[in-house]
């Protein structure tokens, strides 16, 4: 668990759209940025003929009216510690009300996934639309703008550049030091990768609001209430910091997230998660998981074979040797045609093969 921080590390605040004070910011950053739908609001701006700072709420409503965005609906996150140094600038002898608004911090529309782990790591989308920008809990910005990014286990990241890098790229993350690239991908073979973004999970209030529980369950005290929790088939969030510090070095437990939630693996302590009897537990809940676990896992016949009898992709994570056995890749063909993709060459051409996959598909 180590770098691994608590919701309260992620400093940030969240305000209604309808906002005239940030709706006039919000603008600002739209048309200054790289991205071409600016030019839609540009144009309705310039129409206007007036300066942001004069624009009244009708006016902001008329240049967004054709956009993507419902001012009326759409919330914008912020990091609190910006807006600080923002408001201190506004205070100074020196400032511009010029250069006010490209001082302003950065206006989100939504947050998408994040991580406890590292130190902390959140997706945000930007403009209200599949733009996403990677920063640090405390608003250090690490990756972004693309148009496709995924929080990942074992700190690892994978986006889709919304500039001129064509496919995909898997990055690794750790705190305090530079990212590593670990591979690229085409636009037509990005890997299957579970994310962990419905793992940890932030609840934001509106200005100084009260910030709700997320949990639909009382917090517990004991590990005989979180057995109960875990059984529970309401329990609305199973990797729950206040559940995941009872189990993640308990096997009893243990078995009953991995089963109940695959992403509660990825919250095991190193010792569980080399363990068969969990591993066992986990793949037969959920094939797909099996990229979750070790290389020696995906190089064991007995579990590889248990992951792909539940979901055929998981064929894509299992070794090299493995993709090259004729059982297990007839019970992941057998389930799923499209798994036939990840098998060996050699089996690709088998007939035996070829036919359960039930359709002349060319791989």
């Amino acid at each position: 668990m180590n770098n691994r921080v608590t919701a309260e590390a992620f400093k940030i605040k969240k305000v209604k759209g309808y906002d005239l004070f940030f709706l006039k910011a919000f603008l600002y950053q739209i048309l200054n940025s790289d991205f071409g739908f600016a030019e839609d609001y540009n144009t309705e701006f310039i129409a206007l003929g007036k300066e942001i700072e004069a624009l009244e709420f009708n006016d902001l409503k008329t240049i967004f009216k054709n956009g993507f965005i419902d001012i009326e609906q759409t919330d914008f996150y912020y990091f609190e510690n910006q807006m600080h140094a923002f408001l201190d600038y506004l205070q100074s002898p020196n400032k511009s009300k010029a250069n006010a608004y490209s001082k302003f911090p950065s206006l989100f529309t939504d947050i998408r996934q994040v991580s406890f782990d590292q130190g902390g790591l959140i997706i945000f989308e930007c403009f209200g639309m599949q733009i996403y920008e990677l920063y640090t809990a405390s608003g250090k910005y690490t990756e972004g703008p693309c148009h496709d990014l995924d929080l990942l286990d074992k700190n690892r990241y994978l986006y889709r550049s919304s500039g001129f890098s064509p496919g995909f790229v898997l990055e690794e993350y750790h705190l305090n030091s530079y990212t590593k690239t670990l591979n690229t991908y085409g636009d037509f073979d990005m890997p299957r990768c579970p994310n962990i973004g419905g793992r940890d999970r932030l609840a934001i209030p509106y200005y100084n609001e009260q910030i709700q529980r997320i949990e639909n369950f009382t917090t517990p005290k004991n590990r005989l209430d979180v057995s109960k929790i875990l059984e529970d088939i309401n329990t609305n969030w199973f990797t729950s910091p206040e559940l995941h510090k009872f189990y993640w070095n308990d096997k009893e437990l243990a078995l009953k997230a991995v089963q109940k939630d695959m992403l509660a693996y990825t919250l095991l302590d190193r010792q569980l998660k080399d363990d068969q009897e969990i591993v066992v537990a986990l793949v037969k809940a959920n094939g797909i998981a099996l990229e979750f676990t070790s290389e020696a896992f995906k190089a064991d016949k007995s579990i590889v074979l248990t992951a792909v009898l539940q979901d055929g992709y998981a064929l894509e994570f299992a070794s090299t040797e493995l993709k090259a056995d004729k059982e297990i890749v007839t019970a992941a063909v057998t389930l799923e045609e499209y798994a036939l993709q990840f098998a060996s060459e050699e089996l690709k051409k088998d007939s035996d093969i070829i036919n359960l996959a039930k359709r002349d598909y060319d791989f």
